[in-house]
């Protein structure tokens, strides 16, 4: 895999090497398991993805409820609601809804806790 660096200002192939990486997102701290890029010439840090970084991070917060990404359709779907039912039910927004599922957002405070209490429920339930 080849990769640019900006130091060496080229395209240089890479060591990969997996490292847990601690981040603080909305007060908490979680680790993320993570594979780093570092240019094979220089030894600097490399940028390979973005947003599959971000969605790491994003998946570890989201794990300390037990949720992740995924979550918010998954759940919505197993109370055989659409969309536009379910943020009726709630009394919330229906593009607030869509960005939670399309991964555009993750719900803050109350709208976070009332994904969380469903996902209890049905995991009881079932």
């Amino acid at each position: 895999m080849k990769l640019y660096c900006y130091d060496c200002n080229q395209d240089v192939d890479v060591n990969v090497i997996q490292e847990s990486r601690e981040y603080t997102y909305r007060n908490h701290t979680f680790h993320v398991l993570e594979d780093i890029y570092y240019c094979s010439k220089c030894g600097s840090e490399l940028v390979c993805d973005l947003d599959e970084d971000l969605k790491k991070i994003y998946n570890g917060y989201l794990g300390l409820f037990g949720l992740n990404l995924d979550s918010f359709k998954e759940i919505r779907e197993s109370l055989n609601l659409d969309i536009k039912r379910f943020s009726k039910a709630l009394g919330w927004g229906f593009k607030s809804v869509y960005r939670y599922e399309n991964r555009e957002s993750i719900p803050e405070g109350e709208y976070l806790n009332v994904y969380i209490n469903l996902r209890c429920v049905l995991v009881c339930k079932g």
